[in-house]
């Protein structure tokens, strides 16, 4: 754990790259020192057809999924973190960042690996 999911317009492409994007966040969340690097699993997807209310082209959100036991502080560390390596990091323009953490439900969540 956590689960880093980056939701993307597909037309991020005209100035970044899912490498780049994937990179950049998965680093972020090793940086944040709340998980251990091996545990951080971070994908992206992207949209072709959506949107926006705002004036911008493109978007990123990131969720982080993760297990309960952090506090809002470190929550707030590192979604903040994402956020601004994605802004720091990336040449982007005419973009939207956004990033939250969601909570699974532990007692419920399965897991199985086949090897």
């Amino acid at each position: 754990m956590p689960h880093c999911i980056i939701e993307h317009s597909a037309s991020t492409a005209d100035i970044t790259n899912d490498a780049a994007l994937v990179s950049t966040v998965h680093q972020a969340a090793v940086d944040a020192l709340l998980f251990e690097p091996a545990h951080i699993k971070t994908r992206s997807i992207a949209y072709p057809t959506f949107q926006l209310g705002d004036h911008h082209s493109h978007f990123i959100h990131v969720t982080v999924r993760l297990h309960r036991g952090r506090t809002e502080e470190q929550k707030k560390r590192l979604t903040n973190l994402i956020v601004e390596r994605l802004c720091t990091t990336l040449p982007l323009a005419d973009i939207t960042i956004t990033a939250e953490t969601v909570e699974i439900d532990t007692p419920t969540y399965a897991k199985a690996t086949l090897v």
